[in-house]
Parts: structure tokens; C-alpha cells; sequence
């Protein structure tokens, strides 16, 4: 069971909480960025039009995502960027992260269109997961400070 949580501005007890047991896909995507990932996660959940935090039954975090305050363009489409930073536990949620994931994702789609962002190659879990809900997948390209490879999608509607 995972409770999902509406946050509207970020603390610093929660990003450090993230931190502690981040991923490492995800922790490697951070790095890859100019933030630091404290500040980019901070940056994350402040920028956000919506904001949630996935919590178990035993109030431990599995992730924290949300969708962006703008739109940018990917392959010709005007969309509104998503993000998802789990913890390790997360592994042990994957059922109802897809099935809270999927509900979630339909309604930002209804709310602002497009969903889109840019994933690490080497980010296996979230490109699964991504492509598991219906994105569209596009060619790699360089991102990162050292033009790491990217994989840019669009979510513009959501398998059932």
C-alpha cells in the first residue's frame, strides 16, 4: 500500500530524506546536470506546478515526482515536462507505482496535454517505466556536461 501526498513547496528534511537512498540511475542522472542534486531536486519540486510525495504503509519515502510550471518542445511538440525521483524502496512498490502512475499521468495529460522530458540512456527502471505507460520515444541525444546520451519522450496518452 503507498500513500501519495500533494506537497506545495520543498524542505529541506525531504530532499535530504530523498538523497539518503536515491536510486542510482537516478542519482547518476542528477549528476550528470549543472545543479548539485540537492539543488536540483529542491529546484524540482519548487519549479512544479504539482508535486507529490509517495510514501508506504510505514511512512518510508519511495519517491517524490511532479510536473513542470512551463512547456518546452520535444520533437515538435509543445509539452509540459514530468519527473519521478524514487528511493531504492521503490523497487519493492513497482505494482503500485504503475497503477498510481498511470491515474496520475491521465490527469496531468487532461490538465496541460503532453507530458515529455529527457531520461538518461543509462536510467533502465524510468525508461521502462515510461515506455511501459505509452511514450513515444525518440532518437538519443547529448545532454549533460559532458553530452551525455539522452532519450526524449511524449506522453500524450496513457495505456490502459
Amino acid at each position: 500500500m503507498v500513500k501519495i501526498k500533494k506537497i506545495l513547496r520543498p524542505n529541506i528534511e525531504l530532499v535530504k530524506e530523498l538523497l539518503v537512498d536515491i536510486r542510482k540511475p537516478d542519482l547518476k542522472e542528477l549528476l550528470m546536470g549543472p545543479l548539485a542534486p540537492f539543488d536540483a531536486v529542491w529546484e524540482s519540486i519548487d519549479n512544479s506546478l504539482h508535486c507529490y510525495v509517495v510514501r508506504d504503509s510505514q511512512k518510508h519515502l519511495l519517491a517524490i515526482f511532479g510536473i513542470g510550471l512551463g512547456r518546452v518542445e520535444v520533437a515538435n511538440t509543445m509539452a509540459t515536462p514530468i519527473w519521478f525521483l524514487g528511493t531504492n524502496r521503490a523497487y519493492k512498490h513497482t505494482r503500485a507505482l504503475v497503477y498510481y502512475g498511470k491515474q496520475y499521468c491521465e490527469r496531468f495529460i487532461n490538465e496541460v496535454g503532453p507530458l515529455c522530458n529527457f531520461i538518461w540512456i543509462g536510467n533502465e527502471p524510468s525508461i521502462r517505466y515510461i515506455s511501459h505507460l505509452g511514450a513515444t520515444l525518440f532518437n538519443v541525444v547529448p545532454m549533460g556536461k559532458k553530452g551525455e546520451p539522452f532519450i526524449p519522450f511524449i506522453l500524450s496518452e496513457v495505456n490502459k
